[in-house]
């Protein structure tokens, strides 16, 4: 028997988002308080193989996946250089410079950039990162406010129990994945609290 989890036309990479989120929110009630992540766009939910319309409830089988939460949808303001996030707060570097960084040159990267009056840019985190993905788009899968590269972008994240690898998100498919910290990516920093 197959399993379906995801539409066949939605990447299963908003289903993992919600699931990995819902997860974090659970584990740590106050951090669910501090800040609000948008929402993937995924409204369906399913069974080991069917849709289910509705989508079920609290208490019955096949309740808590992404379908459940929809959120709230990606919203963005550009201004000039910067690009204001109002789900999360954060705010974002526009447009990269096309300069690929080692790991620790990103940082010092974005710890010395001043962008649109603010001197306060950083490395954005791994969950952070992956809020602007958008994965309804391919190359690049940001929302078009981003001017985006294909390639990959660093994370200050670095991988569990091993300090030479850190995490960075491919734009070309949304998707993370973690790296030597010697491996030159590209940089999108981030201004805010930390998510």
């Amino acid at each position: 028997m197959q399993q379906n989890t995801c539409s066949p036309r939605l990447s299963p990479l908003p289903a993992l988002l919600t699931a990995f989120t819902m997860l974090l929110l659970a584990s740590s009630p106050a951090l669910a308080r501090s800040y609000t992540l948008p929402g993937t766009g995924q409204t369906a939910c399913y069974d080991n193989v069917l849709l289910l319309s509705p989508c079920p409830t609290a208490g019955q089988p096949f309740y808590g996946q992404d379908g459940n939460y929809p959120g709230s949808p990606p919203a963005y303001a550009a201004s000039g250089e910067v690009v204001a996030d109002t789900v999360t707060g954060l705010g974002w570097q526009k447009a990269d410079d096309g300069v690929s960084r080692y790991l620790e040159e990103a940082r010092a990267y974005c710890e010395g950039l001043t962008l649109g009056g603010y001197s306060d840019w950083r490395l954005p985190t791994r969950m952070e990162l992956l809020t602007i993905v958008d994965a309804s788009r391919a190359a690049p899968a940001t929302n078009p406010v981003f001017t985006s590269g294909n390639g990959k972008y660093w994370t200050t994240t670095l991988q569990a129990g091993d300090a030479s690898e850190g995490w960075s998100v491919r734009f070309s498919d949304g998707l993370a994945s973690y790296d030597g910290i010697s491996n030159p990516y590209l940089v999108r920093c981030v201004r805010g609290p930390a998510l």
